[in-house]
């Protein structure tokens, strides 16, 4: 399944990608909300990612975050695609999430940016994970390029001549 899981990402790949990669077991508890992330890790090249992972109890409901913070500590404006998956004792997904930086403009050199990543479990299901894989891709071009924009409803040049003069 962790096979499957990056080479589907692979394949979504349409630039020069470079990847950095973490794995390794993992055991979550309940925490208080604005308490300290329950796992902390850094890795990456130029995009320097650290994983901010925990498990609270908001408004009665466990929610899993597993958000990073990115920074660009190269020379050229990058972009990023971060896949985390969980899986439990029997190596079975249990979830996974993926967040792709899709701003143009993209990852300036020294600019940090957070990423909430939210990993949607059915109650009590973060007591299976009992390992994690993620995944950050390096790009040097939006995953974005070259896509057409959407018609917005008011564009002017969609609108035929007769419409726009009864306006």
């Amino acid at each position: 399944m962790k096979a499957t899981l990056q080479v589907l990402i692979l394949a979504l790949l349409v630039s020069s990608a470079w990847a950095a990669s973490i794995e390794g077991e993992i055991k979550f508890t309940l925490v208080k909300p604005g308490s300290r992330a329950a796992f902390t890790r850094e890795f990456g090249d130029d995009v320097k990612a650290r994983c901010d992972w925990k498990v609270m109890n908001l408004s009665g409901r466990e929610t899993f975050f597993a958000g990073i913070s990115v920074k660009n500590t190269g020379s050229n404006t990058l972009w990023f695609l971060y896949s985390v998956a969980f899986f439990d004792r029997d190596a079975k997904l249990v979830g996974a999430a993926s967040m792709p930086l899709l701003l143009d403009e993209g990852l300036l050199p020294g600019k940090t940016r957070s990423h909430p990543c939210i990993v949607h479990l059915p109650p009590g299901r973060y007591q299976d994970i009992a390992s994690y894989q993620a995944v950050l891709y390096e790009l040097d071009e939006p995953l974005s390029r070259g896509r057409k924009k959407p018609i917005q409803l008011e564009d002017p040049e969609t609108i035929s001549p007769e419409i726009r003069t009864n306006r």
